[in-house]
C-alpha cells in the first residue's frame, strides 16, 4: 500500500497502510468506531467521517437493547481549557444531530464535552494531540456510563473484552459540559 496514506487512529498506526474492513463493532460495553474528524478547531465534520458515523447509526438503530448511548467529545491542549471545553460539546452536539438525522431516536443519546482533561496519549507531538482529538461512543447502563477504558484510545479494531471495564458513575463535574 504504498501509495496509500495510514489511517492514524490507534489502530495498527505503525503499518504504514490505510485501514480497512468494518469500522464499527459493538462490544458488551461500548461502541467502537474508527477516527471521527473535523476541521481545525471548528466543530464542522469533515466528509471522511460520513461513512463511520452512517455504521454508528445504523449500529444503533439495529441494537435497540441498549437504551442509551453518551457521545463524548475530547480536544488536544493547544487552546485554553474554557475554549477545548466548548469546542469537545460542540463536536459531540455535531455528532449527535448526524446521527439523529440518521434515524437515531433523540431519546437515546446524551453529549459529554470534556475538552482537553481525558488525553490517551501525550500532547507533545501532532500524532499525540491528533489521537487526542476524539470522540468516543459509551453505552449507559442503569445510569453508568461504560465504554473504554480511560487509556485506550477507542478507535480502530477494539481491544480485547479483558481491557474493558466498566466507568464509574459520571457525575456534574467542573471539567466538562454536558447537554
Amino acid at each position: 500500500c504504498p501509495d496509500e496514506p495510514e489511517t492514524v487512529n490507534g489502530y495498527q498506526d505503525d503499518d504504514g497502510c490505510p485501514d480497512t474492513g468494518k469500522v464499527v463493532t459493538l462490544m458488551e460495553n461500548e461502541l467502537v468506531s474508527q477516527r471521527i474528524f473535523f476541521d481545525f478547531n471548528r466543530a464542522s465534520l469533515k466528509p471522511t467521517s460520513e461513512e463511520a458515523l452512517q455504521e454508528v447509526a445504523q449500529a444503533m438503530i439495529e441494537h435497540t437493547e441498549i437504551q442509551k448511548f453518551e457521545v463524548r467529545g475530547y480536544t488536544d491542549n493547544v487552546e485554553t481549557p474554557a475554549i477545548n471545553k466548548a469546542l469537545s460539546l460542540k463536536r459531540a452536539d455535531v455528532v449527535r444531530d448526524f446521527l439523529f438525522d440518521e434515524g437515531v431516536d433523540k431519546g437515546r443519546l446524551i453529549t459529554k464535552g470534556f475538552g482537553s482533561t481525558r488525553p490517551i496519549v501525550s500532547n507533545k507531538t501532532e500524532g499525540g494531540r491528533a489521537k487526542n482529538r476524539r470522540v468516543e461512543f459509551f453505552i449507559i447502563k442503569d445510569g453508568k456510563a461504560f465504554g473504554p477504558t480511560e487509556s485506550k484510545p477507542s478507535v480502530g479494531t477494539p481491544p480485547p473484552a479483558s481491557e474493558t471495564a466498566p466507568q464509574e458513575e459520571i457525575p456534574e463535574e467542573p471539567d466538562l459540559l454536558v447537554r
